[in-house]
């Protein structure tokens, strides 16, 4: 297991310098262009203004704290700290406008396109329950039409073909709020939580919300462009 505080990484600015992230995870870099295969991070948003512009990416948003609007292809939508995860093209690059007096800050999955592709969803446990190891969201991850993927040009790898190609398909967890008990130690809000397949599952202490990730590999077609995160 990989338990990382984020309250320890050094925060650094976006590429577009409008605010702060603290990187928790990443995978491997994805091709000669691509920095990395995948990135989880949580970004502090002090101010309106644009998202960075990561050209070759998607992207997935989840608030942990705070309140905002985002200008989408599909039209404006309104987040908090309750809203489920939303997804979008890297090159979209939304402009954000804070809601209320507090800052923002967010929970984001950054995945090279046709290399990985991955998932996120908001979990709430109630005292002494166990965090779904079963989730698997394999037939949502092969469905075509996500923001840059073209139909039938992806499809999410199998356990046994990630493993022969060296790509293990991540499952992990981010504490919004609340305290979880794992392998009997506990875990504090903020804390990033990446499981193996042997590793036990955290049980909540009272009530605590979390988001939960799935990435995995992807198969793609020759004519798949490799992506770039420059």
């Amino acid at each position: 297991m990989i338990r990382i505080d984020s309250h320890a990484c050094r925060p650094v600015a976006w590429l577009n310098g409008g605010g702060l992230t603290r990187e928790l995870a990443r995978g491997p870099i994805a091709s000669a262009q691509a920095e990395f295969g995948w990135r989880l991070s949580l970004a502090d948003i002090e101010r309106d203004g644009p998202f960075s512009r990561m050209a070759g990416c998607d992207r997935r948003f989840a608030l942990v704290e705070g309140a905002i609007s985002l200008e989408l292809p599909d039209g404006r939508v309104l987040l908090d700290a309750r809203s489920e995860p939303v997804p979008f093209a890297g090159e979209v690059a939304p402009m954000a406008e804070l809601r209320g007096d507090s800052i923002c800050r967010a929970f984001n999955l950054i995945v090279a396109r046709g290399r990985w592709t991955g998932r996120m969803r908001r979990v709430r446990l109630t005292d002494g329950q166990r965090l779904d190891a079963e989730w698997d969201d394999l037939a949502d991850l092969a469905k075509p039409g996500e923001p840059g993927e073209s139909s039938g040009a992806l499809q999410a790898m199998t356990a046994a073909d990630a493993a022969g190609l060296g790509q293990q398909p991540v499952q992990a967890c981010f504490l919004c709020r609340g305290r979880l008990i794992v392998e009997g130690s506990q875990v504090e809000a903020g804390e990033y939580l990446q499981f193996g397949p042997a590793d036990a599952m955290p049980t909540a202490i009272g009530t605590a919300s979390l988001i939960q990730i799935l990435i995995r590999p992807v198969s793609h077609r020759p004519d798949v462009t490799p992506p770039s995160t420059r």
